[in-house]
């Protein structure tokens, strides 16, 4: 409920584990999210990295705003979503059983870590 709440109509989120989330936030994105992600396959033999996918992902023109992470991403995984990680403050912490299962960063106000 989190990012149906603040997405604007020209924003979209990253979440690089699969497709559910679209479909519960955004529902007409899921099935865009799903011919980009094989899109990328096959012209590069790879699905796209963190980087990749905020940069040129844009169903219905909508810009990656927001980026969600899992807290247990390390740097083998994705490097930015590392890096994010590593050296910013996150907006939005959710919790499952009181372990971090996700944190959200919003991109257009980064903070740096102290």
């Amino acid at each position: 409920d989190y990012l149906k709440k603040v997405l604007a109509n020209d924003e979209t989120f990253f979440w690089g584990r699969s497709d559910f989330l679209y479909y519960y936030i955004r529902p007409e994105e899921s099935y865009q999210k799903f011919l980009f992600d094989e899109s990328f396959f096959r012209n590069f033999k790879r699905y796209p990295k963190a980087e990749e996918q905020i940069q040129y992902f844009k169903p219905f023109n909508r810009r990656v705003r927001y980026i969600i992470v899992d807290p247990y991403t390390d740097i083998d995984e994705d490097v930015f979503l590392s890096i994010l990680k590593k050296e910013y403050k996150p907006i939005k912490i959710f919790y499952i059983n009181k372990n971090e299962a996700a944190l959200i960063y919003d991109i257009n106000n980064l903070e740096k870590n102290n």
